[in-house]
């Protein structure tokens, strides 16, 4: 498993990316160039993980494997990895790190660990901010809106820094309305609303319905090549 890197100066924006689109490309140049002193960490969710969750919330969703989501990441952000992290800079990176601990399990180098317990050795993303050291985490306004009620929400948010992303049909008022609850007043300053991001309205689910639109023409590519979502 890939080593952390524990700085003050991270910024991890984590999700499905199933598939990367382009508002995922227009949030990520937007805090690279908002944060120029941050390093930007693109954390892709592991399947394991989201196919749990797509059971318990009985969501019909397709969700092409990590390797496949991996990649297209790669893709999509080519352009920031080129402009970022040249001239010896390391502004962005795609980290495996929630993949590589959900299926530590199958590392032979850990036998002597018992397999039951090895499955719950990612059990969300509380644990992984604070295993990085509690760096601002991205999240859309859709997600804050249920952050209370993810794996010890309430712990969450007390230990935590977020970063908001305005998304429709959230306003800034429906977002401050949001931090008003009783699970999130008294922790207000623990997020930043980006009132300056302009709101996009383009989904991953979008382009699973049909909207070729709303990924670059690589990554559309890509997807047609490996046959995915049904194209």
């Amino acid at each position: 498993m890939e080593d952390k890197i524990i700085d003050d100066k991270i910024i991890i924006y984590g999700g499905a990316f199933n598939p990367p689109t382009i508002g995922h490309y227009k949030i990520c140049e937007y805090l690279l160039n908002k944060f120029n002193n941050y390093k930007l960490i693109i954390m892709p969710a592991c399947s394991d993980y989201l196919t749990v969750k797509k059971k318990k919330y009985n969501k019909d969703v397709t969700l092409v494997s990590y390797e496949e989501r991996r990649e297209m990441v790669s893709i999509a952000f080519k352009d920031l990895f080129n402009k970022y992290n040249r001239d010896g800079a390391d502004r962005i990176a795609i980290s495996d790190y929630e993949y590589d601990l959900f299926h530590k399990m199958n590392d032979n180098k850990l036998n002597n660990i018992n397999n039951v317990n090895n499955v719950n050795l990612f059990k969300g993303t509380y644990y992984t901010l604070k295993e990085w050291n509690h760096p601002y985490f991205v999240i859309g306004a859709d997600s804050l809106n249920s952050l209370e009620t993810w794996i010890k929400g309430v712990d969450l948010i007390k230990e935590n820094k977020f970063l908001v992303i305005p998304r429709y049909p959230y306003t800034i008022d429906g977002i401050n309305e949001i931090l008003e609850r009783d699970n999130y007043k008294e922790y207000k300053g623990h997020f930043i609303i980006l009132d300056d991001f302009i709101k996009i309205d383009t989904s991953s689910s979008d382009y699973r319905n049909g909207n070729d639109d709303v990924v670059s023409n690589d990554v559309n590519e890509y997807i047609i090549k490996k046959g995915l979502y049904r194209r």
